[in-house]
Parts: C-alpha cells; sequence; structure tokens
C-alpha cells in the first residue's frame, strides 16, 4: 500500500506542503462553517425577540389591549415577553382607568357650568324687576363655590401623588380638636353635635397639610349626612394609630362600602350633586391615607350611622 507521504513525494510535495495546504484552505473552511452554523443558531434563538419587537412597536395609545407573543418554555425570552405581557396589563389599566377620570370629571364640570349659564341666560331675557338680581347673584356663587372645591380636589387628585411629601411630626390629637371646633362654627355643622375624644398625644410622622385635608374631609362627609351627632376619636392600637369619624345618619350598605372609596361615586338620591358634593372627599381622603403609609376603610359601627376609620403605622 501507497503511504500518502509516498504519492506527495512522487508527485513532488514534501509534508510540510500538504500541511500548509491543509491549513490555508482547511481552516477558512471550518471557521465559515461554525461561523454559518452559529449564525442560524443565533437567528433561530432571537426569532421570538424579533417577534416581541415587531408587536411592539405597532402598539399605540389606541391599541393598547394587543400583546406581545409568549414562546413556549420557561427561559429568559419567555420569561422577558410574560414581563412585557404583564406590563402592558398595567398600563392598559391606568390608561382606562385616566379616560374614565377625564370623562367623569367633565361630566361633574359641566353640570354647575350648565346651571350658571341657565341662570344668567335667565336673568338676562327678564331684566329689570321681574329679575331677582340678588337671588342670582347668590346662586352664581354658589355654583362658583363649587366649581372652586371641585378644581382644588381634581389639582390635588393630580399633583399629590407625583411631589414628595413633607415628613413632620404631627399631632393627629390636636389636629382633630382643632379641626372639630373649627366645624362647630360652620353653616352644615350648627345643627349638629361634635365630639372629639383624643388622647393628650399621637404623634404621626406625614404631611400636615395633607392630613389636616384628610380629616377635613371625613369631617365633612359625616357632618352632610348625620342628623344629630358627629364624633372623631383618635386613639392607637399596638404600633397603629386611629382615626376614627363616626355620624349617626343613614349609613354605608356593606355592599357599598369599599365602592364609596371610587371617584366620582354617588349611592343614592341621598348623595345627589346638590348635598352629597362631586363624590371626590373620600377617594382623595383615602389617597393621602396611603401616601402616609396607612389605609382608609368604612367599618361596621355599633350603631346606626356609617364609620371611617384610618390607620397609621406610627412610624412612616
Amino acid at each position: 500500500m501507497v503511504s500518502l507521504l509516498d504519492t506527495t513525494r512522487d508527485n513532488g510535495l514534501s509534508a510540510e506542503s500538504v500541511f500548509g495546504i491543509a491549513r490555508t484552505t482547511g481552516v477558512p473552511l471550518v471557521m465559515l462553517l461554525t461561523g454559518t452554523l452559529v449564525y442560524i443558531t443565533v437567528a433561530r434563538a432571537l426569532r421570538p425577540v424579533e417577534a416581541i419587537r415587531r408587536e411592539l412597536a405597532d402598539i399605540t395609545g389606541q391599541s393598547l389591549d394587543r400583546r406581545v407573543p409568549v414562546p413556549p418554555g420557561s427561559d429568559a425570552i419567555a420569561e422577558l415577553a410574560r414581563t412585557t405581557n404583564a406590563t402592558l396589563d398595567r398600563v392598559e389599566a391606568a390608561a382606562t382607568r385616566q379616560r374614565e377620570f377625564t370623562a367623569d370629571a367633565a361630566h361633574e364640570l359641566r353640570s354647575p357650568l350648565a346651571a350658571l349659564r341657565a341662570q344668567l341666560e335667565s336673568a338676562l331675557r327678564h331684566p329689570g324687576s321681574v329679575t331677582d338680581w340678588r337671588e342670582v347673584v347668590a346662586e352664581a356663587t354658589s355654583d362658583v363655590v363649587r366649581l372652586q372645591h371641585l378644581a382644588d380636589d381634581l389639582l390635588l387628585l393630580a399633583s399629590h401623588g407625583s411631589v414628595t411629601p413633607v415628613r413632620e411630626l404631627v399631632d393627629l390629637a390636636a389636629l382633630a380638636e382643632d379641626l372639630v371646633r373649627e366645624h362647630q362654627h360652620l353653616p352644615e355643622a350648627a345643627a349638629l353635635r361634635l365630639r372629639c375624644e383624643a388622647p393628650d398625644q399621637a404623634i404621626l410622622p406625614g404631611n400636615p397639610v395633607h392630613l389636616d385635608r384628610l380629616l377635613r374631609n371625613l369631617l365633612a362627609n359625616a357632618c352632610r349626612y348625620a342628623r344629630t351627632e358627629v364624633t372623631v376619636t383618635v386613639g392607637r392600637t399596638g404600633p397603629d394609630l386611629l382615626l376614627t369619624v363616626r355620624d349617626d345618619g343613614p349609613g354605608i350598605p356593606p355592599a357599598d362600602r369599599a365602592r364609596v372609596f371610587d371617584r366620582f361615586t354617588r349611592l343614592d338620591e341621598a348623595r345627589a350633586r346638590s348635598t352629597g358634593g362631586a363624590g371626590l372627599g373620600l377617594p382623595i381622603a383615602r389617597d393621602l391615607a396611603t401616601s402616609h403609609g396607612g389605609t382608609l376603610t368604612a367599618e361596621e359601627p355599633p350603631g346606626p350611622g356609617a364609620l371611617l376609620m384610618a390607620r397609621f403605622p406610627s412610624r412612616t
């Protein structure tokens, strides 16, 4: 049998020449094949990523219900797709809430504006002795005040969550006593008995302006529906501070005790626009409680009426 070296010798080629030819032709060929194989493998592995990218590129504010394809398995790309879809779920929910809030706010603004316009146009159509201008101005002023309160509430809802909260030591007991004393002189509480039961001190780290607004909203809500009495209580249970506001009005049905904290919610005709406000007081109070690390809930009262309870950790 003739060896390869003998053949190369017969052809005038040395072993070094053969190995040189192998290096110059075989190594690039192997590299080319390896590169091609790597390219095909990477392209196939990244195909789901490209599908995710194309779907995300096509999603707009009007098509937030679309989701990216999730490849089978539980590798990193599949987890990326699931996380992306979960993020899109939150974005869609936030956009839906924003649209609903904008529609509700526009509806609330439209009502007093329409009433104000009707009053003024009616007065202009019947000038002179037929029109009681004092009454027209009084009714217009009432609508303007309501618009001002609604605008303040909307601005607070839009801004307080993005503003860095001020943190000071606030005496919740002293704040409750001051506001109860102040509300006793307001027209809406003239026929009511307001009581405050609070310890000497109940220190809570927080924003004093926001805590003041929270308690004002709870007091205003209680005074609006109370028949004879409103009681504000500040106490402590374990490490938490409790603030409760109770009235002896019609109360809140158990099925509606979560819904009263939804924006622009009115439970029945007793909470109409003329007497029940815009339906923002309790939602704002809950948001302010949450921003202080606390909660605000409607609880079962020991008797007739409604009981709203704010719970705060004493250290936030």
